[in-house]
């Protein structure tokens, strides 16, 4: 056996049964392996979290009842159990103002500003936060952000912490656990969900988030699955990746497929000598401020990108140019959507599919000489398909050598000028082979195909609320209430 250790590992999204699954298994792996194991768990006191971004009271009763049933039902009886408090004052001398300043603002070195930021703008999905919102919400989560740091190193330095295990770590709530750890250089940790339900991913220095270390992960695959006879299945599982991203959307557990309302036909959609360009526009909420991923400045605001390219002279000369609005962009928020429909009626030559459409991507795409993403998996997606394919910000891929990558509007404008030739098929295939099996199968914690939910000796990791007249209608109000938004944004 190891030598023991004394082990950190945060608790802040009980309520997700697939993220608080990990949590249980990596918990009862430790105490089995012979360390120590400090939970810290939220029971309210972090200004909000990505299970309740509102802070509904109602919710917090239900995140402290489920923590309280991991703790009888789920955990060894060794597990030193922490509360989270962040009632002591904190005086941050200048707080941010507008977007600009939050993306930069750091705290002791640590980038607090960019992960409230990808926190809010997640929530809202639209990369345009409204002032009015960074002045109270967003300040409010800086605060706690601050806190949860300068309290997850008063832990680790009172327990003499040796590591630290956090579920996700790219937002306020939870990103500066890891950084406390990085801070006291400890080993770190961050984890989510694994390739398939039976699987959960660790990734090392909690680099979810972080370009090489998911190149090197990749790598590392690659190496050890294609000799002898694990090659062929390596390769078919790069190829299945792809065959399932186009037809069936079983490739990832979060990620949402738009396939099956495309319809395919044998319309030619370009009429000119032109080279043809397809730009497949992305969800931009999802990467656009993420700590650890590095924008250039001029791809932070992909929708003055795409009106400069649709208008500029010497690219329509050059192309022929269709625009592809990716379909999760019906969810975007309403400046999200208002800069979209700018862009849908200014006056160009350009063909444009709105989010709503049910053209064929993948028809676009075969039909096109050059392909131009701003993040979307058909930027790699074109490698596999044997087009040239260039992305303009950040991506799942990046640093994989799958696709041309400008660091700026300059480098972009200069690749489409040049005979570009596609990437190599097979650092596409390593992505799709890697995203195909990643993660380790849990040990304790079981899935149930049944009920399509977890359980740990055969208890269910999900625990059943108290039933009671007044918990039902809040819950129902609360449903109700966090789709609403949603459904307006659709109008």
């Amino acid at each position: 056996m190891s030598q023991s250790k004394k082990v950190l590992v945060y608790s802040h999204v009980p309520l997700w049964s697939v993220h608080h699954a990990e949590t249980i298994e990596i918990v009862n792996s430790l105490v089995h392996s012979g360390h120590e194991v400090f939970l810290l768990s939220c029971l309210g006191d972090l200004a909000s979290c990505p299970a309740n971004p509102t802070k509904d009271k109602f919710v917090c009763n239900l995140c402290s009842q489920q923590t309280t049933y991991s703790k009888s039902n789920l955990l060894p009886l060794n597990v030193n159990h922490l509360i989270l408090n962040l009632s002591e004052e904190c005086d941050i001398q200048e707080m941010p103002t507008n977007f600009e300043g939050f993306r930069d603002f750091e705290y002791e070195g640590v980038p607090i500003g960019k992960m409230v930021l990808s926190q809010l703008v997640d929530e809202l999905q639209d990369i345009y936060v409204e002032e009015s919102i960074l002045q109270k919400r967003g300040k409010r989560e800086i605060l706690s952000a601050v806190k949860l740091y300068k309290k997850t190193l008063s832990i680790i330095r009172e327990s003499d912490i040796d590591e630290v295990y956090v579920w996700n770590g790219r937002r306020g709530c939870d990103g500066p656990v890891l950084y406390a750890g990085i801070s006291e250089g400890k080993r770190v940790f961050s984890h989510i969900s694994g390739s398939t339900p039976e699987k959960y991913a660790i990734f090392p220095e909690g680099g979810i988030h972080s370009t090489r270390i998911r190149m090197q992960l990749i790598e590392d695959y690659y190496e050890k699955n294609t000799v002898g006879e694990l090659k062929n299945k390596y390769f078919k599982d790069g190829s299945d990746f792809f065959y399932r991203q186009r037809y069936t959307g079983q490739t990832d557990l979060a990620a949402q497929w738009f396939g099956g309302n495309f319809e395919t036909n044998n319309v030619d959609y370009f009429h000119t000598d032109r080279k043809k360009l397809v730009i497949f526009t992305s969800s931009y909420w999802e990467w656009i401020a993420a700590s650890g991923v590095e924008v250039p400045n001029d791809f932070r605001d992909p929708y003055n990108l795409l009106n400069t390219l649709i208008h500029d002279s010497n690219i329509l000369e050059d192309y022929e140019i269709i625009i592809r609005w990716h379909p999760n962009l019906v969810n975007a928020g309403k400046h999200e959507r208002r800069r979209m429909k700018e862009i849908l009626s200014s006056d160009h030559d350009v063909l444009q599919f709105e989010p709503e459409s049910n053209v064929d991507s993948y028809q676009l795409l075969l039909q096109a000489d050059l392909v131009l993403t701003f993040g979307s998996t058909l930027g790699i997606e074109a490698t596999y398909y044997g087009k040239t394919s260039v992305v303009a910000g950040p991506c799942g891929y990046m640093g994989l050598n799958s696709v041309y990558e400008p660091k700026d509007f300059r480098e972009l404008k200069n690749l489409l000028r040049q005979n570009l030739t596609p990437k190599p098929i097979l650092n596409a295939i390593k992505y799709g082979s890697w995203n195909v099996n990643y993660g380790q199968i849990y040990e304790y914690v079981k899935y149930d195909d049944q009920s399509r939910d977890y359980e740990l000796f055969g208890k269910r990791i999900k625990s059943k609320p108290k039933k009671n007249l007044r918990l039902q209608i809040q819950r129902m109000n609360f449903h109700f209430h966090r789709k609403l938004p949603r459904l307006m944004n659709r109008r």
